[in-house]
C-alpha cells in the first residue's frame, strides 16, 4: 500500500505495466490459482478425509513450491544471479505458502471459491510492504505504525472473523 500511497518509482505499480501482464497478474491467476489449488486441491485432500487443519498446512505447500520456476525466468530474463534468483524465489515461496494458508481459512470457513479469488487480487493489488523504502521514509514512523496496526488487526480478526463468516454446510 506503501507505494500506491507515495507513488514510488521502484514499486511494483499494476498501472505501469502492460495490459496483457495487469490481466495476467490481477486477473487470471488469481482465477486459475485459485481453482486448481483451493478448489481442487483442497476438494480433493477433503474427499479423501484430510481434516481441516491438516489441509490448511498442506495444500499451500504446493502452491508455494509452484512458484520455484520463477528462478529460471529471474536467472535467464532478468540477469539475476543464481544465488539472488534461488534468495528471491525463497522469500515468494514462503510468501505465497503463507496467502495459501489465509486462503485455505478463507475457502474452510465461507465454502465460497470466489472470496478466495478476490483476497488473492487484492493480494496481487496491493503487493507486500517496502519495508527498507518506509524505514528511508522522512514519514517512517507513520508507515511502520500503520503497517504494525495492520498487521495486528488482520491476525486478531482472524478467529472472530473466522466464526462469523463459518458456513456449516459441507461441500466435498
Amino acid at each position: 500500500m506503501f507505494w500506491i500511497l507515495e507513488g514510488n518509482e521502484g514499486a511494483p505499480n499494476p498501472g505501469r505495466l502492460a495490459l496483457p501482464v495487469r490481466l495476467r497478474n490481477l486477473l487470471i491467476a488469481p482465477i486459475t490459482e485459485e481453482w486448481v489449488f483451493r478448489g481442487c486441491m483442497v476438494g480433493m485432500l477433503k474427499l479423501e478425509g484430510w481434516e481441516d487443519g491438516q489441509t490448511t498446512f498442506a495444500a499451500p505447500l504446493f502452491f508455494g513450491v509452484a512458484h520455484i520456476h520463477h528462478i529460471y525466468q529471474l536467472v535467464l530474463h532478468q540477469s539475476y544471479t543464481v544465488v539472488e534468483a534461488v534468495l528471491e524465489v525463497l522469500f515468494q515461496v514462503l510468501y505465497t505458502t503463507a496467502f495459501g494458508w489465509y486462503a485455505v481459512f478463507v475457502l474452510l470457513h465461507t465454502k465460497s471459491l470466489p472470496a478466495c479469488v478476490l483476497c488473492h487480487c487484492a493480494c496481487n493489488l496491493l503487493g507486500l510492504p517496502i519495508l527498507p523504502e518506509m524505514i528511508q521514509h522522512e514519514r517512517k514512523r507513520f508507515w511502520l505504525v500503520t503497517t504494525a496496526i495492520g498487521i495486528i488487526s488482520f491476525f486478531s480478526s482472524l478467529s472472530p472473523l473466522g466464526e462469523l463468516c463459518k458456513v456449516t454446510k459441507d461441500i466435498w
